[in-house]
């Protein structure tokens, strides 16, 4: 499974000139969840999550902000974030993915490691200056286009990394009976067997990976080793492979669905750590779900 790894791109210009910090520490915050680009989009599901609760949190990474700079510009970036700026403080950044792949699973403050409270604290500007590019600034217009293309060449990068996806799939597919397979094309729930087998697959898998990642400086503990990202991104992507085996394999899967489909197991990733996703796309949902109940069943929490 290919990883992110020495790529850094904020969501937003690292040249701002101050630091905002309004509403409530996030570490008071009773409800913080991830949520997909579409998500934030929709600005009636948005503006109903945050108004339940001042305490309540978005998530937000930077897959889901590369996706949201190359949905149509400047005006598409105002519209997306207007309900967020309506709701300062009720937004949380995450580091990089590369970053993120790097940090210790050291249970204490394991949440926490993954937010980037510089941005965070920052995202109130960040909203100006979209408004100001909006409104004909040219020189935050400039910023932000700059931003939109280093994003797409970011996806593209993913895309890349994708067209061989569905061999991968297929080889994943080749670790487990074909009675386990064909319990998970039937939608029944998996075993605790099936939990632990897919478990232990997956800690070879991104055992592979860490060996082979730039920011990964010490191999993690035992006890760790389920808590870092690249365990958590491998369980992910090998649900994602079990979900395109049970309808037929991805063989003819255009390359831009692979990508979206393996940037929703990131997003999927990161929901462990949380209170869950904010989407309204099944696929994503059902990565999460079972994610965290394969989890659940083999240790038990």
């Amino acid at each position: 499974m290919a990883m992110p790894s020495a790529f850094s791109w904020p969501m937003f210009a690292p040249s701002a000139p101050s630091v905002l910090r309004t509403g409530l520490p996030w570490q008071l915050c009773c409800m913080k969840k991830i949520a997909d680009t579409n998500f934030i989009q929709d600005e009636k599901l948005l503006r109903a999550f945050l108004s339940r609760s001042p305490a309540y949190r978005v998530v937000l990474t930077d897959y889901m902000a590369m996706e949201l700079y190359n949905s149509g510009g400047v005006d598409a970036l105002y519209r997306a974030t207007k309900v967020l700026s309506e709701f300062p403080g009720q937004a949380l950044v995450l580091k990089e993915i590369a970053t993120v792949c790097g940090l210790s699973g050291r249970l204490a403050g394991l949440q926490r490691r993954l937010i980037d409270e510089r941005q965070s604290a920052e995202l109130p500007l960040f909203y100006h200056v979209v408004e100001a590019a909006h409104n004909g600034d040219r020189q935050y217009t400039r910023e932000l286009e700059r931003l939109s293309a280093d994003a797409a060449k970011q996806l593209e990068v993913v895309l890349e990394g994708v067209r061989g996806s569905p061999e991968a799939y297929e080889g994943i597919a080749t670790q487990f009976s074909n009675s386990d397979l064909k319990a998970f094309r039937s939608g029944v729930a998996f075993s605790k067997d099936m939990a632990v087998k897919i478990v232990n697959f997956c800690m070879e898998l991104s055992a592979d990976v860490m060996e082979q990642h730039p920011m990964v400086h010490k191999f993690p503990r035992r006890d760790e080793f389920t808590n870092t990202y690249i365990f958590r991104a491998s369980l992910c992507n090998c649900v994602l492979a079990l979900w395109w085996i049970s309808v037929g394999g991805a063989g003819g899967a255009r390359p831009e669905r692979l990508r979206n489909d393996v940037v929703d197991s990131y997003l999927a990733a990161y929901s462990t750590y949380f209170d869950g996703v904010l989407s309204s796309d099944r696929k994503l949902n059902d990565i999460y779900g079972a994610s965290r109940f394969i989890l659940a069943a083999a240790f038990g929490r």
